[in-house]
């Protein structure tokens, strides 16, 4: 074992400076095929990445810990190079893969022996840093590391036999998939107790727990894990001395979200009643997605930096810059933000530049809805996302063309927007529409499932707040102004079919869901409930469109009669404005003369541009100033 010990007599291996832009070094481990019952040992080599360089392996893999009490023998053992508990496995792993999977045979095979010396190219050792200034000039490369090497592998753990016996069902649940579909999926999966009759193991077996826990691996929350896996074709995973490909593993979230197989092969919390789980976006999903656009521009820069934000929000890095440098060598838009990668930069002002900066290149405020959902107070300013914490069950930046054309509260109207630092105050140009005169508490699902009288229980509150009259917006009734309001107005359809404006029949799909939270109710109490697929599969989307929407959000009503759903920590008597460049409503908080950002709105009726046409006269500068 490499530890503290074997660095003692041993002098700390100095590392050459890099002469030239595009140059890198590469390690190749020494010590043969037995070499992971010794010391890691290895040389270091200097490339230039245009001028032919030799095959070379990517490593993935998680830092884990920071502490460096482990070391890379270099220099025939000279010298020594403190790396990561976390790598050093990786390294002694990464000797000579045991077996692969074998996917045309379906059986464990050995690997054929690569190259007696591979070159890699490990992060924790090939920079230096201790380098802040090398650190800020290979970060700019490493997209081009990643695109060149030979293979990229993800080192997920160092294994053990419940960890194999989880990948291996893996990859036989994809090859289930792959035989049966494209096809609607079986019903039977729906129900945990029919799963043998659909070819399945019963619930009971433990290869579905095998399967989660290499699932709930750490591996797929980093955020470096997006270029390392986007940007090469050929990637590879590996878990101790087991090599296999990403595809399995990958593909699971979203051959659950399909219904081709359990959500019990990705958490064991399963309902065949509630649609989808409630949970923030699933990070498998996320890369999922992001592989397969990549494909598509043959692994190449192919998304904004805006949508790689939002979509990557969830995923973890020590640093909290490299939120945003992660980034760097795969959005399109990168270097017209003019921002160079910089350690000794504060994290605030690198947050609140980005945030700006996109907003201004972009000339809409569609960013701000990442800063309406901050999980934990900060020290940036109200109106810029927070990347470094975790967003609030719920969140979730619309992201696809459907939804950016179903609202638009500002209609075509581009930002006008201005940022002064010394004040750290963003300038817009916008009018207040509307006060907050009721908020509800913050809505659950627990609140609604089951309790088929919830929605008109909803409706009498509101009403009884105020005489105010409630604006329809459009709608035939107010029980539709209220739905409609609950889900923004955005339907979820049956099977897949993608996010639309709720069209006129849409109460149909409401009117299910309502029975069926009174059938099942009634089942609590021994009372027989039947429902046709049609009216199940339409509870089921009008679900999901209810549960995507109302997650960390209140009910409002608003002075002037309007209903919103409104971000949580809403209060009566904030403001409601329309921003030119937003598609949404949002909420500020004014004391005295500190106004706040209070997250973004949908208030119904008021989402097509109508509110910013009524007060065209009375567009101003506002200022967010905390």
């Amino acid at each position: 074992m490499a530890s503290i010990i074997s660095m003692l007599g041993k002098s700390r291996y100095r590392y050459k400076p890099l002469q030239f832009p595009d140059e890198i070094r590469l390690l190749q481990l020494s010590g043969g095929p037995d070499r992971k019952s010794k010391p890691v040992s290895c040389e270091i080599h200097h490339v230039r990445l245009t001028q032919n360089p030799p095959p070379y392996h990517a490593l993935s893999y998680v830092w884990g810990s920071p502490d460096k009490n482990n070391a890379a023998h270099c220099e025939g053992g000279q010298a020594y190079i403190p790396v990561t508990k976390s790598l050093h496995t990786a390294l002694l792993d990464m000797g000579v893969p045991d077996t692969g999977f074998n996917i045309k045979t379906g059986t464990m095979d050995d690997m054929q022996k690569p190259e007696d010396s591979p070159l890699y190219w490990a992060d924790g050792i090939c920079i230096n840093q201790d380098d802040v200034s090398e650190r800020n000039q290979q970060v700019l490369l490493m997209g081009d590391i990643y695109r060149k090497a030979h293979r990229v592998i993800t080192y997920i753990d160092e294994g053990n036999e419940e960890r194999w016996l989880g990948i291996v069902f893996g990859i036989q649940l994809q090859q289930y998939v792959h035989k049966r579909y494209p096809r609607l999926p079986d019903l039977r999966i729906k129900d945990l107790d029919r799963l043998e009759e659909a070819g399945l193991p019963n619930r009971s077996d433990p290869q579905w727990r095998y399967l989660r826990d290499v699932l709930s691996l750490p591996w797929s929350s980093r955020m470096w894990i997006v270029q390392e896996t986007i940007l090469n074709k050929n990637i590879m995973m590996q878990c101790g001395g087991l090599q296999f490909p990403w595809s399995p593993l990958g593909e699971m979230s979203i051959f659950a979200s399909r219904g081709y197989i359990p959500f019990l092969a990705i958490t064991d919390e399963d309902s065949p009643h509630v649609g989808l789980p409630a949970s923030s976006p699933d990070l498998l999903d996320t890369m999922f997605m992001l592989r397969s656009q990549a494909g598509v521009a043959n692994y190449q820069r192919f998304s904004c930096m805006r949508l790689l934000l939002s979509m990557c929000h969830m995923l973890k890095s020590t640093d909290p810059r490299d939120k945003v440098y992660a980034l760097a060598n795969v959005a399109t838009d990168w270097e017209a933000f003019g921002i160079v990668p910089d350690y000794s930069c504060p994290v605030e002002k690198l947050y609140t530049d980005i945030a700006f900066r996109i907003m201004k290149r972009e000339r809409s405020l569609t960013l701000l809805a990442a800063a309406s959902f901050a999980q934990t107070p900060s020290d940036l300013p109200s109106w810029v996302p927070d990347w470094s914490n975790l967003p609030k069950a719920g969140y979730s930046m619309d992201t696809s063309n459907e939804e950016n054309l179903i609202h638009a509260a500002s209609g075509a109207s581009p930002a006008v927007i201005d940022y002064d630092e010394s004040s750290r105050s963003l300038r817009v140009a916008g009018a207040v529409i509307d006060k907050v005169e009721f908020v509800s508490e913050v809505i659950g699902a627990a609140q609604f499932r089951r309790k088929p009288l919830w929605f008109e229980d909803m409706l009498k509150m509101v009403k009884d707040s105020s005489s105010t009259p409630i604006r329809l917006g459009g709608s035939r009734t107010e029980m539709e102004a209220l739905w409609r309001t609950l889900i923004m107005n955005v339907a979820a359809m049956e099977r897949l079919k993608p996010n639309v404006e709720a069209p006129s029949d849409y109460d149909s799909y409401f009117e299910a869901f309502v029975r069926l939270q009174a059938g099942l109710a009634g089942m609590e109490q021994a009372i027989d409930y039947r429902v046709t697929q049609t009216e199940y599969e339409k509870a089921l989307a009008f679900d999901g469109a209810l549960t995507k929407r109302v997650h960390s959000h209140s009910l409002c009503k608003t002075e002037k009669g309007f209903l919103g759903l409104v971000p949580e920590g809403t209060r009566c008597g904030d403001d409601i404005c329309i921003l030119l460049g937003g598609r949404m409503a949002y909420v500020l908080k004014k004391t005295g003369n500190i106004t706040r950002f209070g997250g973004e709105a949908y208030i119904h009726g008021l989402m097509k541009g109508e509110a910013l046409r009524s007060v065209q006269a009375n567009i101003e500068l506002i200022v967010i100033n905390a």
